[in-house]
C-alpha cells in the first residue's frame, strides 16, 4: 500500500464526512511493514486536523533504544496513540519483549499506550511476565500505559495449519452488543470497506460493503446502516441473535466460547442461520431499532460534549 492510496482513502472519507471524522487508525496486517510511509501519512493525518494511531506487534522493536527512536519519530510527526498486541501465539513469531520495549518507550514519550495480552488459557505465563515487570507496572500505576487482557480465538486460514493450542473453554453468557459497527470507516489495501474491525471480518462476505474504487464512499458506508441484522448485533449483540434463532427452531449452539467475535462468526458460517432470520425478520426487527435509536443518540451526545 502506498502513500499516495492511503492519502486518496483520507481524503475521500474526509470529503465524504468533514465534520465527524478525527482520528486515522493505521492497523493490519501489520501497519509498521509500510516503514517511512507510516509517517509520511500520519505526518498527512495531522495536517488535515487528525489524530494518529498505529497497532503493530512491534517486530521491529528488536530493543528499547530502537522503539524509542522510532516512536518519537512517528510521535513528532502526529502519531498519539499506540496499540501493542503480543500473547502465545504472537510469540511464535514477535518475542513478546519487543512488545514490552515498545509500551515502555510509547508510555515514556507521552503517547496514550495500550498493550494488550492474547490469551488462551485464564491468564497468560506472558501477562505474569509482564505483571512482574516494575519498569511496566509503574507505568500502569501513573496512568500512562493500559494494560489489557483478552482471550485467542482460532480460525483457519486458506492453506495454512492449524495452530493446535490447548484451550480452556469459557461459559460466555453475558449478551454483550457489538460496538464495533457503526464506528469506524475500515478499508483494506484493496479499497474494499468492511463493515466492522472485528477480528476474522475478512473471512465474513456480508461484511464487505463496497469498493471505494467503484462507488462513492458515502453510498458505501451508509449501505451498513440498512441491515437490520447488524443494527441487531450492534443493539443486543450475536447471542441475543443465537438465542432468537434457538427459540423458533430449538436448535442447540455451543455456548463455550471465547469472544463475541467468535459468536458472530457463527450467524454467518453456518448456513441455516440467516434463511430463519430472514423468516422472522419483521417479528425480530422492532425492538432493535428501538435500541439503536436510543444508542445512536447516546453515543451522539457523547461525541458532541
Amino acid at each position: 500500500m502506498t502513500f499516495e492510496e492511503m492519502k486518496d482513502y483520507v481524503d475521500k472519507s474526509l470529503e465524504a464526512y468533514p465534520d465527524s471524522i478525527t482520528n486515522l487508525f493505521l492497523t493490519g496486517g501489520e501497519c509498521m511493514l509500510l516503514k517511512k510511509e507510516v509517517g509520511k501519512i500520519i505526518s498527512y493525518a495531522q495536517s488535515k486536523g487528525l489524530k494518529s494511531a498505529i497497532v503493530s506487534n512491534a517486530y521491529w522493536a528488536t530493543d528499547y533504544d530502537k522503539a524509542y527512536r522510532t516512536l518519537k519519530r512517528l510521535k513528532n510527526k502526529g502519531l498519539t496513540s499506540v496499540c501493542f498486541s503480543t500473547g502465545e501465539d504472537h510469540n511464535r513469531y514477535v518475542p513478546w519483549r519487543n512488545v514490552r520495549h515498545a509500551a515502555v518507550a510509547a508510555a515514556r514519550l507521552g503517547i496514550d499506550t495500550e498493550l494488550r495480552v492474547e490469551y488462551q488459557f485464564m491468564f497468560s505465563e506472558i501477562a505474569r511476565e509482564l505483571n512482574a515487570d516494575d519498569e511496566v507496572m509503574e507505568l500502569v500505576n501513573q496512568h500512562k500505559l493500559k494494560f489489557v487482557n483478552s482471550c485467542w480465538i482460532k480460525y483457519n486460514n486458506k492453506g495454512k495449519k492449524t495452530r493446535n493450542f490447548k484451550t480452556e473453554l469459557v461459559d460466555y453468557k453475558e449478551k454483550l452488543p457489538c460496538d464495533f459497527l457503526f464506528r469506524d470507516i475500515i478499508i483494506n489495501p484493496y479499497g474494499e470497506v468492511y463493515a466492522c474491525c472485528g477480528i476474522g471480518v475478512s473471512h465474513i462476505p456480508q461484511m464487505r460493503l463496497g469498493n471505494i474504487h467503484q462507488e462513492p464512499i458515502r453510498t458505501i458506508y451508509e449501505r451498513a446502516f440498512e441491515d437490520v441484522l447488524k443494527i441487531w448485533l450492534y443493539t443486543e449483540g450475536p447471542q441475543s441473535v443465537l438465542a432468537f434463532v434457538k427459540q423458533k427452531t430449538g436448535q442447540k449452539f455451543s455456548w463455550h466460547t471465547r469472544h463475541n467475535c467468535d459468536i458472530c462468526r457463527t450467524i454467518f458460517i453456518d448456513k441455516s442461520i440467516l434463511p430463519i432470520l430472514r423468516d422472522h425478520v419483521m417479528e425480530a426487527v422492532n425492538l432493535p431499532l428501538l435500541f439503536y435509536h436510543c444508542k445512536a443518540k447516546a453515543e451522539n451526545e457523547r461525541r458532541t460534549k
